[in-house]
């Protein structure tokens, strides 16, 4: 008897979850192209209804991880049609973005930056070189909570695994990253005419 009690409690918490997420605004599911003009359009309540969060991607398309965090969040964007993404180039945005600046993320609500997240940090937390669509996934839901979605684990540890054995691979081979055998010393010649 307990237990019908219960369930059926359950249920209509469960029922009264579901019809308020059906209440929130849907975009139209897509990465959004912006540009500087419009910028500021993007991020106001006027483009963001009350209480919807977005995010915009500052990319570099010759920076490896930026294009792969850009592809990530392209098919990001259209499963999580709550949430808007958007898009620009850093450097039409921002004139003499640094490279090193690139991937940046940044994060909106109600027209007011929340979060951000830029160069290392940014690259590293996704992943690097090896980040894909779970990796990224992952960190936006349960690190910097834009999007709503339940792991089981983290899909970055198979990726700490496999670097730990190329590193172990490696040691083994007696090889390293800087063959040289210079102890990291700078071994160029400079010649002055």
């Amino acid at each position: 008897m307990e237990d019908d009690e219960y369930m059926k409690e359950y249920q209509a918490q469960r029922l009264a979850e579901l019809k308020e997420k059906s209440k929130m605004y849907k975009f139209s599911g897509g990465m959004i192209d912006i540009s500087k003009q419009d910028y500021e359009w993007h991020v106001s309540k006027q483009s963001m209804p009350e209480g919807t969060i977005g995010l915009i991607l500052m990319y570099q398309d010759h920076i490896k991880e930026s294009a792969l965090l850009k592809e990530c969040l392209f098919h990001l964007a259209k499963k999580h049609s709550t949430r808007k993404f958007m898009q620009i180039k850093a450097t039409h945005c921002v004139e003499n973005f640094q490279d090193e600046d690139v991937p940046c993320l940044l994060f909106y609500k109600d027209g007011n930056l929340i979060n951000q997240l830029a160069g290392k940090k940014c690259r590293d937390i996704f992943g690097g070189l090896r980040m894909n669509i779970d990796t990224v996934e992952y960190v936006l839901s349960k690190q910097l909570n834009f999007i709503e979605v339940e792991f089981t684990e983290d899909p970055r540890d198979s990726l700490k695994t496999f670097n730990a054995f190329i590193h172990k691979k490696k040691a083994f081979l007696g090889k390293d990253e800087d063959q040289s055998g210079s102890e990291g010393e700078d071994d160029r010649e400079y010649i002055n005419n």
